[in-house]
């Protein structure tokens, strides 16, 4: 009768492991978008690259006014231009001896997927910068497996402009 109940626990345990661990809420994305902001606040490419699952696709419509482009990535290749940008960053900072990048983020909206295997976010970004700020509307999808909450795509459209 032990073996049994045991048995019976052990399944329990591990249905609860295996579908409790794989489901999104709300929470898990807002608590993916504020350690993207920690991110970025403290100019820290590895916390940020390391939200975005192994399969990460990145793709970015931007216009600076005058023309529009089109590009998508992977995770490596996202994670390499965003090492490239904060070391910049960086350096133009540290030369001024003051922080000259403000990040502004709104979730405008947050959709479940019925079964809660993925969620998909609205996010609207401000970058400021002295003399320019650049908005993008983005549509993050976020997934959970295994109790982690990662960021599985990204679709944005971002344009530049001079600053207000």
């Amino acid at each position: 009768m032990r073996a049994i109940f045991l048995a019976v626990v052990a399944i329990g345990l591990g249905l609860v492991y295996l579908k409790g661990g794989n489901r999104v809420d709300e929470d898990d994305v807002r608590g993916l978008v504020a350690r993207s902001q920690q991110g970025f606040v403290a100019r820290d490419a590895d916390a940020l690259c390391g939200l975005m699952h192994e399969d990460y696709e990145q793709t970015v419509q931007s216009s600076d006014g005058q023309s529009m482009r089109r590009k998508t990535s992977d995770r490596d290749e996202t994670c390499d231009l965003i090492r490239q940008t904060l070391e910049r960053l960086y350096e133009v900072e540290h030369a001024a001896g003051r922080p000259l990048a403000r990040q502004d983020q709104v979730i405008e909206g947050i959709v479940l997927a019925p079964d809660r295997s993925h969620a998909v976010a609205r996010i609207r970004t401000t970058l400021h910068l002295p003399g320019a700020r650049m908005v993008s509307s983005e549509r993050i999808t976020v997934e959970r497996r295994r109790w982690r909450t990662w960021m599985m795509a990204n679709e944005s459209r971002s344009a530049a402009m001079p600053s207000r």
